[in-house]
């Protein structure tokens, strides 16, 4: 009995055991062959290490042409796999084409092979245009191929023409559909339009696979026109496909751990832009760029300077050798609105062929001058503009590209007295979309106005207010890597809301800001998020503890 079970086990054990596996499907090469495009579909289905692969026909230009086959034989003499070949109608156009065929691949016209549970019956329809011109000899062995392994677990066909699309996908009489049908077919494989098409009908799998490096025109992506490969995989005796966009496999060394930590360096302290001065609107900017690669950097940077700034020049040559650092002052005139900014590009080597492509808005410092007001404006949510008449105001509001935000129009208004730091708000818009109205609540999440402020660039304060006058607040300090979300800031805010906007008003103490007496400067940032279209409009186009950095308010 013992033995009984144990041979049981082993015979379950080897039925289970290598069925699974993986083939790739090889398109149309010719048509235009584009070699380049073709052998990085070799390199990727190579990467993926499938069992074998299998084409579905047009290889060469002109099977005729012994030349012809030399190229792409060559590629594919890097699958590290088996290769069977389909014939198509540029591989085979006449007998003696039918012959070199044999001669280079190593295969007839047509045959048929077994892959652990599943057999492949390999057609030849290179030179007829329906099922009923193939040769008599071709159509009794394919008859007798079915019928011989149609206890299979699957059946697979290939072919190069898809007679199927002009036949049961056009609810036409289709004589070799009923043949699959009747041995009992599971899906059917084949190429020669260069574009990807798939169907089920009568529960049998149709697929016509696209170029993988033959011409076709216009890469459309939505209509499966673009170079690709079929990647299969046999799972407990079920097909499971997958279409690959070629340029999508990579190799595991693809990127290294110094690559990454350098791509992370450099938009963060490799490549820095900062105001060292501004007087009457002119803007001295320093630009610093380190090369902490082991070779020698020389690229051209262009500065994309947009009509409301002025400089010269806009692009000028970076030549740095290793651990060295580049610095340049560059000379700005803002004439009009500070957004959009000057874009700095520059592709920055990384190693091995690859770059880093910085393309982002120069860090320009925007400076508030706060004035001091003998009269503090009354904190009621009732905006009047006579008592906001000495504020600084600001209109312009940014994204995180520089360029003009999409939120509606929006002011804010900025004056202070001995004490106090006043601002005021009115913003514009019908749909004001704010649900929450206690302290401390997820206000940042409705429309809301957020402002980070600080002394020293190390402490922070936070406070965002949405249109219910509720209030979000934190104390950060960098420091002690602190982030105190239990602090309440002890500002007086009031707010008011109309069918055409909102407006805030907010007094926050010096004191609170833990503002030293002799301290001219505050750092800030500020934003207005409009959840009703997913849009911020922000006073220094990040938001980030540094983007605070960059915005000052100037106490006289």
């Amino acid at each position: 009995m013992k033995a009984i079970i144990i041979i049981i086990f082993l015979l379950v054990f080897f039925t289970l055991i290598a069925v699974d596996f993986h083939f790739a499907i090889l398109g149309d090469r010719t048509g235009g062959a584009d070699q380049e495009a073709f052998d990085q579909v070799i390199i990727e289905i190579n990467r993926l290490h499938p069992d074998f692969v299998v084409t579905v026909g047009d290889l060469v230009e002109d099977g005729r042409l012994i030349s012809d086959w030399d190229i792409p034989l060559k590629s594919l003499e890097n699958l590290s796999c088996p290769i069977y070949f389909t014939p198509g109608n540029h591989d085979i156009l006449d007998q003696d084409s039918a012959k070199l065929f044999y001669q280079k691949t190593g295969f007839p016209p047509y045959y048929s092979f077994d892959w652990e549970n599943t057999h492949f019956t390999i057609m030849n329809n290179s030179t007829a245009n329906a099922f009923e011109n193939l040769e008599k000899e071709q159509i009794d062995w394919l008859i007798k191929d079915l019928a011989l392994n149609f206890e299979k677990t699957n059946l697979f066909v290939f072919m190069h023409k898809p007679f199927w699309a002009d036949g049961i996908a056009e609810a036409k009489p289709d004589s070799l559909h009923s043949l699959f049908m009747t041995y009992g077919v599971d899906a059917v494989f084949t190429g020669h339009w260069h574009q990807y098409a798939y169907d089920v009908f009568d529960g049998i799998e149709y697929y016509l696979v696209g170029s993988s490096g033959g011409g076709f025109g216009e890469e459309n992506i939505d209509l499966g026109m673009f170079y690709q490969y079929l990647w299969c995989k046999i799972e407990e005796d079920k097909l499971y496909s997958s279409l690959i966009k070629s340029g999508n496999i990579y190799p595991q060394d693809f990127v290294n751990i110094k690559e990454e930590k350098l791509s992370y360096a450099i938009p963060r302290k490799l490549i820095t832009t900062t105001t060292i001065d501004i007087t009457d609107n002119k803007y001295t900017q320093e630009l610093k760029i380190v090369n902490q690669t082991d070779n020698t950097i020389q690229e051209w940077l262009d500065l994309m300077v947009p009509e409301n700034w002025k400089t010269s020049p806009e692009k000028f040559f970076v030549a740095l050798e290793p651990d060295q650092s580049f610095i340049k002052k560059i000379y700005f005139d803002l004439v009009d609105n500070y957004y959009p900014l000057p874009q700095l590009v520059f592709n920055y080597p990384v190693g091995r062929g690859k770059y880093y492509n910085y393309n982002s808005p120069l860090n320009m410092a925007r400076v508030i001058n706060s004035v001091k007001v003998r009269t503090a404006p009354t904190i009621d949510g009732v905006f009047d503009e006579k008592e906001w008449i000495h504020g600084f105001i600001i209109k312009s509001l940014g994204n995180e590209k520089g360029t003009k935000a999409a939120t509606n129009p929006s002011k804010f208004y900025f004056c202070h007295d001995h004490n106090n730091l006043y601002i005021g708000a009115v913003l514009t818009g019908r749909d004001l979309t704010y649900q929450e109205r206690d302290h401390d609540s997820k206000v940042y999440e409705d429309e809301s106005c957020g402002l980070l402020l600080s002394p020293d660039k190390n402490l922070y304060f936070i406070y965002y207010i949405n249109p219910a006058g509720s209030v979000w607040d934190m104390r950060t300090d960098l420091n002690q890597e602190s982030y105190d979300q239990d602090w309440n800031g002890e500002i007086t805010a009031a707010v008011s809301v109309s069918d055409r906007e909102w407006v805030f008003e907010l007094k926050v103490p010096f004191e609170q800001l833990e503002l030293p007496d002799k301290n001219k400067e505050i750092y800030l940032n500020f934003r207005r998020y409009q959840p009703d279209i997913n849009e911020s409009g922000l006073f220094i186009p990040t938001w980030s503890y540094n983007s605070a950095n960059s915005g000052i308010i100037k106490l006289d």
